[in-house]
């Protein structure tokens, strides 16, 4: 209960955006680098693809961050059970669009529907506050960006795409 709590109240707080002009391969890496003991611990495979000459985006860097870890912790924790344990990020952009996508090769969704909905999770009981993909979907609206998930079903992995305007500079 004071996980939820807490996490509802930071949520809560992150009303003014600090938004600068940054780039993601830096802020992929210092996330990715956070969990790297847990990863190599765990034989999860990490492989990061980031565009050449990607465009920048103007964000708030800290709420992108926050954005990120849910993303890779989700890719994680899909990963516990699974045989091949494998997590792609891949950063590019299409048109004035920059796109993260985050692919695992755990259990998949069983229904997409509800990925995003405050307080579910597919997460064992007291694993999961079910509140990671909906502040992630919060904070990227607050971006004037996107998050959408793609599952074929259950044991087939999961594909969630951050897709944010690219950075006017």
């Amino acid at each position: 209960m004071r996980r939820i709590i807490e996490n509802l109240l930071r949520f809560a707080r992150q009303n003014h955006l600090e938004k600068k002009s940054a780039n993601l391969q830096g802020l992929l890496q210092e996330v990715v680098s956070l969990r790297e003991y847990h990863l190599r611990n765990h034989d999860i495979a990490v492989q990061i693809d980031i565009e050449h000459n990607l465009p920048s985006v103007a964000l708030d860097e800290d709420q992108f961050k926050q954005i990120l870890l849910n993303l890779l912790n989700n890719s994680i924790d899909a990963l516990e059970h699974a045989s091949r344990k494998r997590i792609h990020i891949e950063a590019s952009h299409m048109g004035d669009r920059v796109l993260v996508r985050f692919d695992d090769t755990g259990p998949g969704f069983a229904d997409l529907n509800r990925a995003f909905d405050p307080f579910f999770t597919t997460k064992p009981i007291g694993k999961g506050t079910g509140l990671g993909l909906f502040i992630v979907r919060a904070i990227a609206r607050k971006h004037g960006g996107r998050v959408f998930a793609q599952s074929e079903g259950e044991g087939r992995g999961t594909t969630v795409v951050l897709e944010l305007p690219r950075s006017a500079t």
